[in-house]
């Protein structure tokens, strides 16, 4: 069963049958239309045997593998993290109990996929770590399920490529635990990060700035943004992602204050979503930020607490780490010296109150007010972060953070639940 089909006329057109996935794609008006042409993948054709079953390239649609036998069931598959010599790949089934076998090639070889074993197969969702690969060389990924009777598409070509060895060393330190991209808002991708272990023998402060490639092992450039001085993310000036267009990679690099470099491993910039997915996804975002901006949010900012950094001289015990006393106008009762990164803009859409007022023997009456509120997650807010209206000066803590819609895993909106800090907190004297 094809996707597309000739009109009258000679035209490929989505096709009418049932059960079909049809792409979408951004119009010249910015509106989400079906793909009515096949995608240009551009990979060489092959023939894939699952436990006797043939899988055969469909030549009218390119870019997709059909199991004669036709019927339901894509696998998802997205590359995860990269390693020595291995790659980290998320699989989710279109049915929870089907298993899915993982295959590869390397790119633009011609050559026939490796695969498939009981080694590189799931049943259900998760990660497979296929090892055994080759430094420098990139490798297209492909997913296969075995449902019976049913055709299987991959759902992304995924090209991914281990490190370089120049950053083994790197990456074996640690010091990056974590980096994501949020590429959805109009001003450009954001790159976070969060930092692991840091070696005791590098001086603050640390600078960060990201780089991006085409390839995991391409040419990196900076994004040409100013570093970062101790802070946990960047946002890219320059629109590169684009929806026909999304072979992009990015990584952050540290340096420090006696000039020790250390670089994050690479992740992709659409945050591993698939094209289709992506480009809802960002419609979804857009619509529902230009909503608080124009029509119901209230502005504020949103200070993201301290989780590394130079520990509190002040109120934390050398020898132990525990903080030993309260109002410190050093780290903001954090323990980290500074407190909080610098603030960036967040709206909140404030959709409910409860108020209590109750006494307290030093600073008298005092009300005690939880607020909830609908925002879109970039950055996202952590509990204890702190939130400052520009509405009338008031700071909240955030005590929680639901998810109201995602799209596979990734959260879109999302409902802050904020506590309201009394105006005797030393907080309120945090510029």
């Amino acid at each position: 069963m094809s996707l597309f089909e000739e009109d009258g006329s000679g035209n490929y057109m989505p096709s009418c049958e049932d059960d079909v996935d049809i792409y979408l794609e951004l119009d010249s008006d910015g509106n989400i239309m079906p793909r009515c042409t096949p995608l240009d993948l551009n990979y060489p054709a092959d023939t894939v045997v699952l436990d006797g079953v043939q899988y055969g390239f469909d030549n009218q649609f390119e870019g997709n593998y059909i199991c004669l036998g036709g019927g339901p069931g894509v696998p998802e598959i997205a590359l995860s993290a990269v390693g020595d010599e291995s790659a980290v790949l998320e699989v989710e089934p279109a049915v929870v109990t089907d298993k899915v076998y993982i295959l590869w090639r390397r790119t633009y070889s011609g050559e026939s996929f490796t695969g498939p074993n009981e080694l590189y197969s799931i049943t259900g969702s998760g990660f497979i770590t296929v090892t055994g690969l080759t430094n420098g060389i990139s490798y297209d990924f492909l997913a296969i399920s075995e449902a019976n009777g049913s055709y299987s598409l991959p759902s992304e070509l995924v090209t991914g490529t281990p490190e370089p060895a120049g950053l083994a060393s790197s990456l074996a330190a640690g010091v990056f635990s974590r980096i994501w991209v949020d590429n959805l808002m109009e001003q450009g991708a954001i790159i976070y990060w969060e930092l692991g272990n840091i070696p005791c023998d590098v001086e603050a402060p640390f600078y960060f700035n990201a780089q991006w490639a085409h390839t995991i092992n391409g040419d990196w450039q900076d994004i040409g943004a100013s570093p970062v001085v101790d802070g946990y993310y960047i946002i890219d000036p320059v629109k590169r992602l684009w929806a026909k267009q999304i072979d992009l990679y990015y990584r952050v690099r540290m340096t420090t204050g006696d000039g020790k470099i250390y670089y994050s491993y690479p992740v992709r910039a659409d945050g591993g979503l698939p094209p289709k997915d992506w480009v809802i996804a960002k419609e979804i975002t857009r619509k529902e930020y230009l909503k608080l901006v124009k029509y119901v949010g209230t502005k504020g900012e949103l200070y993201r607490r301290r989780d590394w950094g130079d520990i509190c001289p002040e109120c934390t015990d050398y020898d132990t780490g525990e903080r030993i006393k309260e109002n410190c106008e050093v780290c903001w009762d954090t323990g980290y010296v500074n407190g909080y990164y610098p603030p960036v803009d967040f709206w909140i859409e404030q959709s409910s109150h409860q108020q209590r007022i109750k006494r307290d023997d030093n600073t008298g009456m005092n009300a005690d007010l939880n607020m909830t509120g609908r925002a879109v997650p970039y950055p996202y807010p952590y509990s204890n972060d702190m939130w400052v209206s520009h509405e009338d000066g008031k700071r909240y803590f955030i005590q929680s953070v639901s998810v109201v819609a995602k799209i596979r895993g990734k959260p879109l909106i999302i409902n802050v639940e904020l506590k309201l800090i009394p105006a005797s907190s030393i907080l309120y004297k945090l510029l």
